[in-house]
C-alpha cells in the first residue's frame, strides 16, 4: 500500500501541465505577453497559435490578473527624436484612448519646432485590463527665417523667369477635343547601369535622350488628333538619389553615375525642354509627384518649376508638397501618387474621401501609379457600383542597376502616353519602347 503511494504520488510531480495550467502559474513572471506564450508553447510541446488562443480565452475571463504587460500606469510615454533626419516619433501607453493631438501635451513636445504629421491608435489587453497606444509622428517645420529665405529666393527667381508668348491653340469647336497624358515614370537620372553588371549601359544621358524621345513619340502617335488639355506628370522617382552621398530619401546607398549638381541639372533641363514643347500643343498641367528615392531633390526641382514658368499662362505648376494629386477632365478623375506607401487596395476610399466633390461627377475613375517598374492594371469594383475604381501601374524607361539585376528584377522599357475623351473616358494608350 505504502508502495503505492508513492507511485501516485510520482505520477503527480511528472504530470504534464496543460497551457491553460501552465499560463495561469507563470504568468506573473513575464514582462511581455509574447514572451510567456512562447515559454508556454514551449514547455507544454504546444503550437503558438493554440497557445495565443488559450491565452485569449483566459483574458476574457478575467483569469489574468494584474499582468506585468498591462498597463502599469497611465499616460507612460516613449519616443525618439532624430535632428539628423527632422524627425520625431513617439507613443503614449495609457488605459483609456487617446487623440493624437494629446500626446504633444504629454510628451512636451515644442509646436513650433514639430508639426504632427501621422498618428494612428491601436488596443490590447480586455475590458478588465485595457491598454491602449497611441502612437504620432513628427516633422521638423521649417523655420520662420528659412521659410522667408525660400520666398524671397523664388520671388527674386521670378523676376529672371523667362517670358513665354500666350498661344491662341484655335482648337475647333466643331469637333471633339481630347486630354494627352504622356507618362514618363521612374526615369531615375543619376543611375548607373554598367555592361559589366548588368548586361546594359544607363546613365543620365541615355536617361535624357529616352525622355526626350518618349515625349516627341507621344506628339506624334496623337498628331491628328484635336487635344485641348496636357496633363504631364513630373517626378516619381526622376531621380535616383537624394543626398549629397548618393542616397535615397531613407539613406539607401545607391550606384550614381555623376555627381548630384550634374545629376540634378540635366533632370531639370530635361523636364523643361519636354514642357517647352508639349505647351506649344495645349495648355499643359504639371502636378509634381513625390517619390521615395528622391523626395526632397523633386521638390526643389518643382520649386525651380514654378518660378521658371512664372511668366507662362500656358504652363500650371502643381508643386503642392502632398504625396497624391487629383486631376478632373470632363467625365474623368484620375488620382496620382508614387505607389510605394499607399497600398493599392486603400486608394479608391483615399479618392473618395479626399476629392469627395470631384469623385461625385466622375464616371471613370483612375489612379496612376510607378515604383514598381512595370505595367499592370488591378480594377477594384464596389458591390453597390457599376463602376469601380482602376489603379494603372506605369512602367519604366530606366535601365536596371546592379541591385536589380542582383535580385532578378526586370521589365520591358515602356513608356505610355494616355489619350482621354471628356465623356467616354480613356480611349487610347500608345506605348513607347526601348
Amino acid at each position: 500500500m505504502f508502495e503505492r503511494h508513492r507511485l501516485i504520488e510520482r505520477r503527480n510531480l511528472t504530470k504534464k501541465l496543460t497551457a491553460r495550467e501552465w499560463i495561469l502559474q507563470n504568468f506573473h513572471t513575464y514582462s511581455s505577453r509574447a514572451a510567456c506564450i512562447r515559454a508556454c508553447a514551449t514547455s507544454v510541446g504546444a503550437k503558438e497559435r493554440s497557445t495565443r488562443r488559450t491565452m485569449q480565452r483566459l483574458e476574457q475571463q478575467g483569469a489574468i490578473v494584474d499582468a506585468k504587460w498591462y498597463c502599469p500606469r497611465d499616460s507612460s510615454c516613449q519616443g525618439n527624436t532624430d535632428d539628423a533626419k527632422g524627425f520625431a516619433e513617439f507613443q503614449l501607453i495609457s488605459k483609456v484612448p487617446h487623440n493624437p493631438e494629446e500626446i504633444v501635451e504629454v510628451c512636451g513636445l515644442d509646436t513650433d519646432i514639430w508639426e504632427l504629421k501621422k498618428g494612428g491608435v491601436t488596443f490590447w489587453g480586455n475590458e478588465h485590463y485595457p491598454c491602449w497606444r497611441t502612437k504620432v509622428g513628427f516633422i521638423r517645420r521649417i523655420s520662420e527665417g528659412g521659410e522667408k529665405f525660400l520666398t524671397s529666393l523664388k520671388e527674386e527667381m521670378k523676376n529672371y523667369a523667362p517670358k513665354y508668348p500666350e498661344i491662341d491653340y484655335n482648337v475647333p469647336s466643331s469637333s471633339e477635343s481630347f486630354l494627352l497624358e504622356p507618362s514618363i515614370y521612374d526615369a531615375h537620372f543619376g543611375s548607373m547601369s554598367s555592361v559589366l553588371q548588368s548586361g546594359e549601359l544607363y546613365n543620365p544621358t541615355i536617361a535624357q535622350s529616352r525622355f526626350y524621345a518618349a515625349v516627341v513619340k507621344s506628339l506624334l502617335w496623337y498628331k491628328n488628333v484635336n487635344i485641348d488639355r496636357i496633363l504631364f506628370p513630373v517626378g516619381n522617382d526622376l531621380m535616383n538619389a537624394d543626398t549629397i552621398l548618393g542616397q535615397t530619401t531613407k539613406l539607401t546607398p545607391q550606384d550614381e553615375h555623376w555627381d548630384w549638381q550634374s545629376t540634378y541639372t540635366v533632370a531639370f533641363q530635361t523636364v523643361v525642354g519636354a514642357i517647352d514643347l508639349l505647351q506649344t500643343i495645349a495648355p499643359v498641367y504639371v502636378p509634381i509627384v513625390l517619390s521615395n528615392h528622391d523626395q526632397a531633390r523633386i521638390f526643389y526641382l518643382g520649386h525651380a518649376l514654378e518660378a521658371w514658368y512664372h511668366n507662362c499662362p500656358n504652363v500650371t505648376i502643381a508643386n503642392t508638397g502632398s504625396p497624391y494629386h487629383f486631376f478632373a477632365y470632363g467625365k474623368n478623375l484620375i488620382g496620382l501618387t508614387h505607389g510605394k506607401d499607399l497600398k493599392k487596395k486603400n486608394l479608391p476610399l483615399l479618392m473618395a474621401t479626399e476629392a469627395r466633390d470631384l469623385w461625385g461627377k466622375a464616371t471613370y475613375s483612375e489612379w496612376h501609379i510607378g515604383h514598381e517598374h512595370h505595367s499592370c492594371i488591378h480594377d477594384f469594383v464596389a458591390e453597390s457600383e457599376q463602376n469601380g475604381v482602376r489603379v494603372r501601374m506605369i512602367p519604366s524607361l530606366c535601365g536596371r542597376d546592379f541591385w536589380h539585376t542582383y535580385k532578378g528584377y526586370g521589365a520591358i522599357k515602356e513608356a505610355v502616353s494616355l489619350l482621354w475623351s471628356k465623356t467616354d473616358g480613356n480611349i487610347a494608350d500608345y506605348k513607347f519602347h526601348v
